[in-house]
């Protein structure tokens, strides 16, 4: 895999050099409707952009067959990230999966060996963590092992250019679905698209619950405080 920085990108502000995730507190809005509106076009119709840091997009590689799949993440990290997370399934069965904390607790070991060019290793000290502490299940990969499996397939769709912003694709008239974070604002454009499918997500304490379950939740705890301010006027 190759990771494509664009002229353009590079002459506004370069890509980010941050902290990089191995998991998410990402939960995808209204999930099981996405994925029954996904499953009614044939693989070879769809196409997955999607940024690529928390690795939230494999829930979607494990119920969809995309014909291809291009990653794109501005902090260039992730991209390492991904590119080393790509390599251990291709290596490793699924008894031996360890949900990427092996390569989390590399990671934090020696940050210099992972994030610091070759040139300057040893020369310089580094001290830096990742995003999200994956020791917490709710927020690391738990596939299935037909999950897994499928995952580990379907990787081969991926476009072996990684890019530092969202890419500049000819989807050759194909329907394309779109998976951002809920902060990016700016509008989606993808040339030749018979259908652009915006999937947006947003961070929770329990990203694998429902949508319905975590709007429960909010419900009941507003309940709460409105009660809790209603006995406060009383006395």
């Amino acid at each position: 895999m190759r990771i494509y920085v664009s002229d353009s990108l590079w002459s506004k502000q370069p890509p980010l050099w941050s902290p990089a995730s191995f998991g998410c507190s990402d939960h995808i809005e209204e999930y099981d409707l996405i994925i029954k509106n996904l499953k009614s076009f044939k693989k070879e119709e769809l196409e997955l952009i999607a940024v690529c840091g928390g690795l939230k997009f494999f829930d979607l590689m494990a119920e969809i067959d995309f014909c291809r799949i291009t990653l794109f993440d501005k902090n260039i990290c992730e991209l390492q990230a991904f590119i080393r997370i790509a390599e251990y399934l291709e290596k490793t069965d699924f008894a031996q999966f360890d949900g990427f904390l092996s390569i989390q607790n590399e990671v934090l070991s020696n940050p210099a060996a992972f994030y610091l060019p070759s040139c300057v290793q040893g020369k310089v000290q580094l001290e830096m963590g990742v995003n999200c502490d994956i020791s917490n299940t709710n927020f690391r990969w738990t596939p299935t092992e037909t999950q897994y499996e499928l995952v580990k397939q379907r990787l081969k769709a991926v476009n072996t250019i990684l890019y530092t912003t969202f890419p500049d694709l000819d989807v050759g008239g194909r329907k394309v679905a779109v998976f951002l974070p809920n902060y990016v604002f700016k509008p989606i454009r993808v040339r030749n698209s018979a259908l652009v499918i915006p999937i947006y997500t947003r961070k929770v304490d329990n990203p694998k619950l429902s949508t319905t379950e975590l709007r429960n939740i909010a419900i009941s705890k507003n309940k709460k405080k409105e009660k809790k301010l209603s006995r406060n006027r009383k006395r």
